[in-house]
C-alpha cells in the first residue's frame, strides 16, 4: 500500500455534482452540453449517486480499518432553488 494512502483522512468522489446534472446535462452551459431539462440532469444524478455508493461502499469494506477516514460527495443538493 501507498504510504500516502494512510495520510489521506478525507475522501471525496464528485464535488458539486449539481454542477455535472444541471449544468452539463440538463441546461448544457457546460460540456459535454447536452440539454435536456426533462431528464438528463435526473439521469445523470440517478448515475452519479449509483457511482458514489459503489465507491463508498469499496472504500467502507476494503480500507476504512486502516485509514479510518471519511467519505463523502460535496454539495449534493446544490442550489434546490433553481
Amino acid at each position: 500500500m501507498n504510504l500516502w494512502l494512510l495520510q489521506v483522512r478525507y475522501w471525496i468522489t464528485f464535488n458539486e455534482p449539481w454542477v455535472i446534472t444541471h449544468m452539463s446535462y440538463g441546461v448544457g452551459f457546460m460540456a459535454p452540453g447536452l440539454q435536456d431539462p426533462g431528464q438528463g440532469g435526473y439521469i445523470t444524478g440517478h448515475v452519479l449517486l449509483k457511482a458514489h455508493a459503489e465507491a463508498y461502499y469499496i472504500y467502507d469494506e476494503e480500507f476504512r480499518e486502516t485509514q479510518n477516514g471519511i467519505y463523502e460527495a460535496t454539495g449534493v443538493y446544490g442550489n434546490i432553488n433553481q
